[in-house]
């Protein structure tokens, strides 16, 4: 086979021109290549005050941590800012929402 057609054939399907992924590569070990890039713009979209984008982005997070089972040790702390910030959120929502009952 020719070395140009080799390098096609080892680029995975919908990659980007000039981006070739090699096949040799599990895709769990993709995706760990890939945790640092998306824990650190994950953790900007989480300090978005849109209810909506911090519950899309646990979502990824725990899908995440389930795939690579574990795989974020080195990049929880990013997050643990917004985890205070809507846990403080929830609770303050909580306090304001309160209606007491009548007796």
């Amino acid at each position: 086979m020719d070395t140009s057609l080799e390098s096609i054939a080892k680029r995975r399907k919908g990659s980007r021109p000039g981006t070739s992924i090699e096949t040799d590569q599990s895709p769990k070990a993709l995706l760990r290549s890939q945790v640092p890039r998306l824990t650190k713009n994950l953790a900007k979209q989480m300090s978005s005050k849109s209810v909506q984008t911090r519950v899309s982005g646990y979502i990824l997070l725990k899908e995440l941590v389930t795939v690579l089972k574990g795989g974020l040790e080195t990049a929880y702390i990013l997050f643990v800012p917004s985890i205070q910030r809507s846990l403080s959120t929830a609770s303050h929502a909580d306090t304001t929402t309160w209606v007491p009952t009548p007796t």
